[in-house]
């Protein structure tokens, strides 16, 4: 969506500090273009047409805040995006766990549900009772919506030309149930899921992790917080582990000498056993 908002860096600024006072949630460190064009998708979308109708806003509604984190974290990507990175995930990585027993897979700073049901609708393919799924939330309403799982025909629309290209071949009326209340993805997960809402960076607790799907979440940040993402996610990870990220993404920084490329057609990387 283009928006029809154009803010200046100072009233952006304005903005953010007052979202800051309100939530105590800090943007310093995420990417300038990606915070400025999702503030003026919301401000066209929420017919708010200036800084002074922002800041006014926010204090007299309460829940505008939140709705705009909401809005500013929630990425709007189809089902399967990059249908190959799926099917390298389920014949050349998934095997390897779900044959030998135990399976451990974090979802780090989920905004959205898309991934997450792209993999529980692959895990259909293999036993799930072993597994179990982390999904570290941005905000409490993020976690909601995950919960929930409903998807609407847009998705659906969006997500074809990928359910195509899957192996073993799909059709799309294999993959969602269909009733009035929600569209949902059809899957058998009988393992674990573990929803939390959490600051993942500041996050010390997740360890062990055999696999972490983190992608398209980089292009969100700067440079800074992209190498402390990092760093958290690979020292998160068990020796032989993997990590996915976005198509258009890269590590560059120290931390990521502890992997290697398992795949570099699909960014696919492995934790190395000895460093």
């Amino acid at each position: 969506m283009v928006s029809e908002v154009n803010l200046r860096n100072l009233e952006l600024k304005h903005i953010l500090k007052e979202v800051q006072c309100l939530s105590g949630f800090d943007f310093s460190k995420y990417a300038y273009s990606f915070i400025l064009r999702r503030t003026e998708q919301f401000m066209q979308i929420n017919s708010i047409h200036s800084e002074a109708d922002f800041i006014y806003k926010i204090n007299k509604f309460t829940n505008i805040v939140g709705q705009f984190l909401d809005f500013v974290f929630a990425q709007q990507f189809e089902l399967f995006r990059d249908a190959e990175v799926w099917n390298y995930l389920t014949n050349k990585i998934l095997p390897k766990y779900t044959n030998r027993g135990k399976l451990t897979i974090h979802f780090p700073y989920i905004a959205d549900g898309n991934d997450l049901f792209s993999l529980l609708f692959i895990l259909n393919n293999f036993s799930s009772e072993k597994i179990k799924i982390i999904v570290t939330g941005v905000t409490d309403n993020h976690i909601s919506i995950l919960k929930k799982g409903c998807f609407t025909e847009k998705h659906i629309k969006n997500s074809t030309k990928n359910i195509e290209l899957l192996s073993p071949p799909t059709d799309i009326e294999g993959v969602f149930n269909r009733n009035k209340d929600c569209i949902s993805v059809i899957n058998n997960f009988k393992g674990e899921i573990i929803y939390e809402t959490c600051d993942f960076f500041n996050y010390k607790y997740l360890t062990e992790i055999d696999i972490v799907i983190f992608r398209n979440r980089m292009l969100n940040f700067n440079k800074e917080l992209q190498e402390k993402v990092i760093k958290t996610i690979i020292n998160s990870i068990k020796k032989g582990g993997y990590l996915l990220i976005g198509a258009n993404e890269k590590i560059d920084c120290e931390i990521g000498k502890k992997l290697k490329i398992a795949d570099k057609n699909f960014n696919v990387f492995r934790k190395k056993i000895f460093f």
